[in-house]
């Protein structure tokens, strides 16, 4: 009987509870005042208006505001990851959809190909087929003669030969007339300097030979001073022909000299053509005077993959010939 009384007055002795939301069992959320509740249903005031929820579909009355911020917190949590879920979903079936495209796409493309190629085949073998020509003869292997080396040209030997023979650079080069001219002139030249430098020696000696007994004249017995005018003369007459010869035996130096630089110079600027030097082997150099060097590299036993050389050797030659 109390029982039935409590149940009866329950209604009437609910006031509203202030509270922050309602968490229900789909996910939603529903915020606002608690007008009255019982075992079955809970009336709330919320922004949109009075609602009564039956409490089976209820999850959760939170009370407390803070932990009501928490739980919406959490819901926009749980619903922005859902979100993400569903947006990267729908991002890998777009991908795989991209994919069965592009592979139904090949696919096709694979199939036109294999047509075209099939009626390719087709076609070329419903044409006449040409009739095989014999193959020509090999024909026999013409060399080419070897190209004519240019000519080389010695520079230094003209110089040279002039350096130790006057004239015979220019006969070297093939000037055998200004040779003969520079030759004959060094020569005479040379001649007239030799016997001036024996006029220029007596000379001296004449001069040196009176000039060393002449003042022992006076002071012979008989003589007296009177031989000093005598002296005199005969001293500076003898040194006058010595420094005659001298100043001639210089000027012939100076000839001999200006010959000899004058052909020289000539000969600096001749060069003779010489015979090609056949580059690699020493044998080519016999006709090259100076020093030459000739390299090789040469390979042997062919490898099994490519011929290429599985060995190899290397061969440097060197050789020196002089030419007159």
């Amino acid at each position: 009987m109390r029982r039935s009384i409590a149940i009866l007055l329950f209604p009437l002795l609910a006031v509203p509870v202030q509270a922050e939301l309602l968490t229900m069992r789909d996910g939603s959320i529903l915020q606002g005042s608690i007008l009255s509740q019982d075992r079955d249903r809970v009336v709330i005031r919320t922004e949109t208006g009075t609602r009564s929820i039956p409490k089976v579909l209820i999850q959760r009355i939170v009370y407390d505001a803070t932990i009501a911020a928490a739980v919406i917190a959490e819901r926009e949590a749980e619903e922005a990851e859902r979100e993400n879920r569903a947006r990267a979903e729908e991002e890998r079936e777009a991908r795989e959809r991209e994919a069965r495209l592009l592979q139904a796409r090949g696919d096709r493309e694979a199939y036109l190909a294999s047509a075209r190629a099939a009626e390719e085949a087709y076609r070329r073998a419903q044409q006449p087929q040409p009739t095989p020509q014999p193959e020509p003869e090999p024909q026999p292997e013409v060399l080419e003669p070897e190209p004519t080396p240019p000519p080389a040209y010695d520079r230094w030997g003209p110089f040279l030969r002039s350096l130790a023979v006057p004239g015979w650079g220019q006969v070297y080069a093939g000037q055998t007339t200004a040779g003969l001219l520079y030759g004959s002139a060094f020569a005479l030249a040379s001649l007239n300097a030799v016997a001036l430098r024996n006029v220029a020696i007596d000379a001296r000696s004449s001069y040196r030979s009176f000039t060393d007994t002449s003042f022992l004249l006076p002071f012979a017995p008989g003589v007296g001073t009177g031989i000093l005018p005598y002296v005199y003369l005969e001293t500076s007459s003898r040194s006058l022909t010595y420094e005659n010869a001298s100043n001639r035996l210089q000027g012939a130096s100076y000839l001999v000299a200006g010959v000899y630089v004058i052909q020289l110079v000539h000969a600096f600027f001749l060069e003779k053509e010489i015979e090609a030097v056949s580059a690699g082997t020493p044998e080519g150099a016999s006709g090259q005077s100076g020093f030459g060097m000739a390299m090789f590299y040469e390979s042997t036993e062919p490898g099994p993959v490519s011929n290429l050389p599985t060995s190899s050797h290397d061969r440097v030659d060197l050789f020196y010939a002089w030419r007159f």
